[in-house]
C-alpha cells in the first residue's frame, strides 16, 4: 500500500470529518480557521450535533433529551461559552441540583461549576459550532466499503446520491464511535485505528484488569420525556440525581426553557446502564412496540418511586421514548486524539481524553479537535461536550501543524491505554477489562494461575462475519423460537439457517450455530442479544471463530495466556 503524499505548510488539506457531534463540528471548525477545508458528515436528519440535541415538544416546549448541560473547565472552551452568552446562543443554567434515593427527603447536591445550555435547548450549541462550516445533513456513509484508501494515497468516501461528488480527501476524521465505527474502518489499513473502535457494551467493566491494551466500552441509556400536568411533580427542586433503581437523572425542562402550552411541565428522565443493557431494543424497531409500553412504564414508576409520589400518580400527557445506544463511554483513552500519520486518519471524541476531568463531557470532545497551535504550521450528563469539544480541537491543530507525526496509536503498559472513567453516568465502571493488543504473538501471557509463554507469531483470532454461535440457550428453545428471537432485532428472513446442538440422546445442549444472511444482520444480532436474559438464563452470542490458523505456542507453566500464530497448545496449564 502507497504511503500517503508528504503534506507542507502551504498545502491545505481537505479532510472529511465523519461524524457531527461536538467533537466532529470542533475539529472541522478548527480545521477552516487554520485554513484547511474540512466536509462533516452527519446522519441527523434535521441538524448536527448528536447527543448533544434537542427537541420540541408539541405545545412547543424545548426538551434536552441527551446532553443535559454543559461545563467549562478549559480556558478554550469556557471562551467559547462566553462567546455565545454575549451572542445571546447560549445561557447559564443556576439549577437547584438534588439528590434523591427511594422517595426520601430531596438533599442539595453542592458544587460551584457553572452549567450553560443553548438559549433554545442544548442543539443550540452544535448550530453555533456548525456556523459557517460545510455540513452535509442526512449523509449515511455506509458502515461497508464507506471509506476506501486508494492507490495514490487519498481517500475516497461512498456517498449516497445527493450529498455530492465531491468525495476523495487527504485525510480522514472518525468522530464518532460504537459498532458503525468500528465497521467503517474494518477494512482500511491503518489497523491500529480499527483495534481502538473496537466495541463492546456493557452497563459496568469488569474486573481482573492490567495495565495496557484494552476494549472500549460503552453503556446504553434510555432517555424519557414526559408531560406532567402541572402541579403533580415537586417544585423544590429542577434537576435530581438519583440514585437506587433504574432512573439516573431527573430534570425539568421548564426551568431551562418556556414550558409548554397548557401549564404542563416536561420532563427528562435518563436511565442507569444496567436498566438499558437489559431493555434494550433497537431504536428503529422500539416506537409502538410492547417494549416501548413496558420500558416507559417501568421508568414512569421510577420516577414516582423517586420523588415520593403513589404508583401511577404520575398520568403524564404525553412520553416520548429513546434508546441512545452508544450513550457514554465507561473507560478513556488516555491520549487527547489519535492521529495515524501513515495514512492520515484520525479519532475525535469524548472517550479520548488525558485528563479524567474532562473525559465523559462535552468540553472535553471539543478540545479533542485544538491544542495549543505550535507556530510551525497552523462531564456533562449523556452528551460529553467538554471531553469531545477539547478532543476534536487537539486533533485538528495537531493534523494542521504535525501531520507527520502519529500520535495516541500506541498500545501497551508504556503507551496510551483504555482507563476505567470513575462514576461514569448511568452505570459503576469498576475495573476495566485488559486485553492483549490483537497482533500480538510471542508474548508473556497471563490470566489465572500465573503465566505462560507463548511462540509463534502474528495472526491473531478470526471470525466469519456471517455465522453466530449462542451459549445458554434455554433448554426448551428449538429452532424456530431462536430464529424468532434473532429476526425480531437483526430484521425479517436475516437467518439463512440455524441448529441447535444436541447430544447423543437428543436433548438440547444449550448451544446453538446460526448462518446470517449478511454480515450486518450477525453484527445486530450481536449487539441486541449477547447477554439479554431468556428463559432465566443470559444468552451469549458470538461470532463464531475460525479455526484455521490461530491459536498461540508452545505453553508453559501455570497460567492462561495468549498468543497468535501457529503452534500447538501447551498442556500443563491452558494455552499460552
Amino acid at each position: 500500500m502507497p504511503l500517503a503524499p508528504a503534506l507542507t505548510q502551504s498545502t491545505p488539506q481537505r479532510t472529511a470529518v465523519i461524524g457531527g457531534g461536538i467533537a466532529g463540528l470542533a475539529c472541522a471548525r478548527r480545521l477552516q480557521q487554520l485554513g484547511h477545508e474540512a466536509v462533516c458528515f452527519d446522519t441527523g436528519k434535521h441538524a448536527p450535533g448528536g447527543r448533544c440535541s434537542s427537541r420540541t415538544w408539541p405545545g412547543g416546549a424545548t426538551v434536552d433529551h441527551a446532553a443535559q448541560y454543559a461545563t467549562a473547565r478549559s480556558a478554550s472552551f469556557s471562551a467559547l461559552m462566553k462567546e455565545l452568552e454575549t451572542e445571546g446562543l447560549v445561557k447559564q443554567w443556576p439549577a437547584r441540583v438534588v439528590a434523591l434515593e427511594g422517595g426520601a427527603a430531596a438533599v442539595p447536591v453542592e458544587g460551584d461549576a457553572v452549567r450553560y445550555v443553548g438559549a433554545d435547548g442544548m442543539g443550540g450549541i452544535a448550530a453555533a459550532l456548525a456556523r459557517g462550516l460545510d455540513v452535509r445533513q442526512d449523509v449515511w456513509v455506509p458502515p461497508n466499503g464507506g471509506i476506501t484508501y486508494e492507490s495514490d494515497g487519498m481517500w475516497r468516501l461512498r456517498l449516497p446520491s445527493g450529498a455530492g461528488d465531491d468525495c476523495r480527501f487527504d485525510a480522514v476524521v472518525i468522530a464518532h464511535n460504537g459498532k458503525c465505527a468500528e465497521r467503517l474502518t474494518s477494512s482500511v489499513p491503518a489497523r491500529d485505528v480499527h483495534s481502538l473502535l473496537r466495541t463492546r457494551f456493557a452497563a459496568s467493566l469488569p474486573g481482573g484488569g492490567r495495565e495496557g491494551g484494552g476494549v472500549f466500552t460503552l453503556n446504553s441509556v434510555y432517555s424519557l420525556a414526559f408531560e406532567a400536568p402541572a402541579g403533580v411533580m415537586p417544585s423544590d427542586f429542577d434537576a435530581a440525581e438519583v440514585r437506587g433503581g433504574p432512573l439516573r437523572w431527573l430534570a425539568n425542562n421548564a426551568a431551562k426553557y418556556a414550558p409548554a402550552d397548557g401549564g404542563g411541565e416536561v420532563w427528562t428522565a435518563l436511565s442507569t446502564g444496567a436498566f438499558g443493557k437489559a431493555h434494550k431494543v433497537p431504536q428503529e424497531q422500539l416506537a409502538g412496540t410492547e417494549a416501548e409500553a413496558e420500558v416507559t412504564a417501568k421508568l414512569l414508576r421510577a420516577v414516582e418511586a423517586a420523588v415520593g409520589l403513589e404508583p401511577e400518580a404520575l398520568k403524564p400527557l404525553r412520553t416520548r421514548l429513546q434508546l441512545w445506544g452508544a450513550a457514554l463511554p465507561l473507560c478513556r483513552w488516555d491520549d487527547p486524539y489519535v492521529w495515524d500519520a501513515e495514512h492520515r486518519i484520525g479519532i475525535a471524541g469524548d472517550w479520548c481524553a488525558a485528563s479524567a476531568e474532562h473525559a465523559a463531557t462535552v468540553e472535553g470532545a471539543f478540545s479533542r479537535g485544538a491544542a495549543p497551535v505550535p507556530r510551525a504550521f497552523s462531564r456533562s450528563l449523556l452528551g460529553a461536550l467538554l471531553g469531545a469539544f477539547l478532543s476534536g480541537e487537539a486533533l485538528a491543530n495537531h493534523l494542521a501543524a504535525t501531520p507527520a507525526q502519529p500520535a495516541g496509536l500506541s498500545l501497551g503498559a508504556d503507551g496510551s491505554r483504555f482507563v476505567p472513567i470513575e462514576g461514569a453516568f448511568g452505570g459503576a465502571p469498576g475495573q476495566s477489562s485488559w486485553v492483549q493488543p490483537a497482533e500480538a504473538g510471542g508474548g508473556r501471557g497471563g490470566g489465572c494461575g500465573g503465566g505462560g509463554r507463548g511462540g509463534g507469531g502474528g495472526g491473531g483470532k478470526r471470525y466469519f462475519a456471517q455465522r453466530l454461535f449462542v451459549h445458554n440457550l434455554p433448554y426448551e428453545w428449538g429452532e424456530a423460537r431462536l430464529v424468532d428471537e434473532i429476526e425480531a432485532c437483526a430484521g425479517r428472513r436475516s437467518v439463512s439457517a440455524a441448529q441447535v446442538l444436541t447430544s447423543a440422546d437428543g436433548l438440547s445442549r444449550g448451544m446453538a450455530k446460526v448462518r446470517m444472511e449478511t454480515a450486518e444482520a450477525a453484527s445486530e444480532a450481536v449487539r441486541s442479544l449477547d447477554g439479554k436474559t431468556l428463559g432465566g438464563r443470559a444468552l451469549r452470542v458470538s461470532l463464531e471463530e475460525r479455526r484455521d490458523g490461530g491459536g498461540g505456542g508452545v505453553g508453559r507453566g501455570g497460567g492462561r495466556g495468549r498468543g497468535n500464530g501457529g503452534g500447538r497448545a501447551g498442556r500443563r496449564g491452558g494455552r499460552a
